[in-house]
C-alpha cells in the first residue's frame, strides 16, 4: 500500500499529464482539485505508515472522491451520439445535483436536524443525476425541476417507494425507456434488459435511493415524462442474486446521495416545498425548444 501511495503521489507531480483533457475554462478548478488530491494522498501516506486501518479507509475515500471530480472535468459531454429520433429531446451531458426540501403534511417536527440532532420541521434530499449513463432521462428530469414541476407537490409513500406526481395540467409526454447495460458503450432505448440471462444495468434499481420515472400502463418501452419515484430497496424482498424483481425494466437516472435516512421518515401527504438545482444546470441541453413548443431552460451547448 505504501508503494501504491508513493506511485500516486509521483503521478500528481506530473501536473500537465494529470490534467490532460481539462478545458481551459476549467483549468483553475482542476488545479485546485489536484492540490487537494495531493494533500489527501499525503494524509493517506501517514495513515499507512502508522498502520491505522480506519484512517486509511477514510483517506482512500477522500482521494477517490477528488479523483472522481477531476475525471468529470476531463469529460465535457457524452462519449456517444444520441439516436436521431431522440435528438430533439432534452439531455444532460454530464452530472447534476438537485436538492429537495420536504415538510410533514401537518407542519410537525417530524424530521431530525442533521447538525444538532434535535427535531426539525423540514428535511432535504440531494439527488445526483447521471447524464453520462442516462442523458435523456436525467435531462428530462432536470428540465422539469427548472420549470418548477415538483414544487409544492404532495408525495405518496408505501413500503417500496416514494412517488411524486406532477400536476395533472402539467403532465409531460412519455420518454423512451433508457438503460445503459454494463459493459456496453451507449444506452439501449425502449428495450428492457434480460436480467435472467445476465444483462445488468450500469445504474441498478436494486439500491435504496434509486430514482427513476414511473412506468406507463400497457407499455414496457416508455416511461412517464413527469411522474417519478425513489425506490426503497429491501434485500429481504429481493429475487435471485439479491436483485429487485423489476431490475432491468426501469431506467434509473440517479440516486439519493445525501439525506437517505430521512426517506424512512416520509409519510403519505408530506410535501415537497421546493426543489432547486445545486449544480449541473449548465450541462442541460434543450436542442429544439422552439420546435417542441417549450421555453428553453438552458442555452444550447455544443459538445
Amino acid at each position: 500500500m505504501a508503494t501504491n501511495v508513493a506511485d500516486s503521489l509521483a503521478l500528481c507531480q506530473l501536473r500537465d499529464r494529470m490534467l490532460v483533457g481539462v478545458p481551459a475554462t476549467s483549468r483553475p478548478g482542476a488545479e485546485s482539485l489536484l492540490d487537494s488530491l495531493t494533500a489527501s494522498l499525503r494524509k493517506l501516506e501517514l495513515a499507512v505508515k502508522t498502520q491505522q486501518p480506519d484512517a486509511v479507509s477514510i483517506r482512500v475515500s477522500d482521494a477517490l472522491r477528488t479523483v472522481a471530480e477531476l475525471e468529470l472535468l476531463q469529460a465535457p459531454g457524452l462519449p456517444f451520439l444520441i439516436p436521431k429520433e431522440y435528438q430533439t429531446l432534452p439531455r444532460l451531458v454530464g452530472r447534476a445535483q438537485v436538492e429537495l426540501t420536504l415538510e410533514k403534511r401537518d407542519g410537525s417536527l417530524g424530521f431530525v436536524d442533521p447538525v444538532v440532532g434535535g427535531p426539525a420541521k423540514s428535511t432535504t434530499l440531494v439527488l445526483t443525476l447521471d447524464g453520462y449513463s442516462a442523458p435523456l432521462s436525467a435531462g428530462n428530469f432536470l428540465k422539469n425541476v427548472l420549470e418548477g414541476l415538483y414544487d409544492n407537490r404532495p408525495i405518496q409513500v408505501n413500503y417500496t417507494s416514494v412517488f411524486v406526481q406532477a400536476p395533472p395540467s402539467r403532465e409531460r409526454p412519455p420518454i423512451p425507456l433508457e438503460i445503459l447495460p454494463a459493459g456496453e458503450f451507449e444506452p439501449l432505448y425502449r428495450l428492457p434488459l434480460d436480467v435472467q440471462s445476465g444483462e445488468l444495468p450500469v445504474l441498478p434499481l436494486s439500491i435504496s435511493g434509486a430514482v427513476t420515472f414511473a412506468r406507463l400502463p400497457f407499455t414496457d418501452s416508455q416511461l412517464s415524462g413527469s411522474d417519478w419515484f425513489i425506490f426503497k430497496f429491501d434485500k429481504q424482498q429481493a429475487g435471485l442474486a439479491g436483485l429487485a424483481f423489476d431490475e432491468g425494466t426501469f431506467g434509473v437516472f440517479g440516486y439519493i446521495t445525501d439525506g437517505l435516512d430521512s426517506v424512512t421518515r416520509l409519510e403519505p401527504g408530506d410535501v415537497i416545498t421546493s426543489v432547486r438545482v445545486l449544480s449541473g444546470a449548465d450541462k442541460l441541453v434543450v436542442p429544439s425548444a422552439t420546435a417542441m413548443g417549450m421555453t428553453p431552460v438552458a442555452a444550447v451547448a455544443t459538445q
